[in-house]
């Protein structure tokens, strides 16, 4: 029995089912109404006197769950509005993904290599499978969602009603200029430097450069 208990105190009842227990009682308390009312013969009606209790049985939820609904019915706002569910407290889940710039880096060479290197139809259950082995990224698809669009990519609908991700149009831009600066500065002869990472080491720092890498080895 204190089972059966417990298993009823956790149960949720919806605004459906609650609607329900609420319609029993009123049922019940008419039903004895009319029967006290017409009691020509004077019968014994003190058993069906106790509506609560009869709507608890009826309905297989306690006396005191009764109560609760029908005191939530007296404070609706009007006849016909309608009982709401409880909310089921839920664990929210943290969706923040931390990433420093090699890891941006890293899924934006992702992206390319979908388009350029396996030709296929970017989605992102797929970009979300291969970022988990290379970076360990759990976060959910919104989130990834946000990254792309931080990196500036869009989604542009294309036939089949399907969509495919694309650069903004100023960030294909922004690349279209630094092509033609690197153009123009080799046509000119002009020397060029590429920056990189740099890893701070005990004794010294060293650049993550092929150039950098052999000049400190012959040293």
């Amino acid at each position: 029995m204190s089972n059966l208990k417990c298993e009823r105190k956790r149960k949720i009842i919806h605004s459906e089912g609650r609607a329900i227990i609420a319609r029993v009682y009123h049922f019940l308390q008419e039903e004895y109404n009319f029967m006290k009312a017409n009691n020509m013969d004077h019968c014994d009606l003190s058993p069906l006197a106790n509506i609560r209790k009869r709507t608890a049985e009826a309905t297989g939820f306690s006396e005191r769950t009764v109560t609760t609904i029908l005191k939530e019915e007296k404070e609706l706002p009007s006849s016909s509005a309608s009982f709401t569910s409880p909310m089921k407290k839920r664990r929210k889940r943290n969706n923040k993904f931390n990433l420093d710039n090699m890891n941006l880096e890293i899924i934006r060479t992702t992206v390319q290599n979908f388009h350029i290197v396996e030709k296929q139809l970017l989605t992102l259950s797929k970009l979300r499978s291969v970022l988990r082995e290379k970076i360990g990224f759990d976060g959910c698809l919104n989130t990834l969602r946000s990254i792309l669009k931080k990196l500036g990519y869009k989604w542009r609908k294309i036939g089949n009603n399907r969509e495919a991700l694309q650069e903004r149009h100023e960030i294909q831009l922004w690349h279209l200029n630094f092509l033609k600066k690197i153009f123009q500065y080799r046509s000119e002869g002009r020397p060029i430097v590429y920056t990189d990472e740099t890893y701070v080491l005990t004794s010294h720092v060293r650049l993550n450069t092929p150039k950098a890498i052999n000049s400190f080895q012959r040293n």
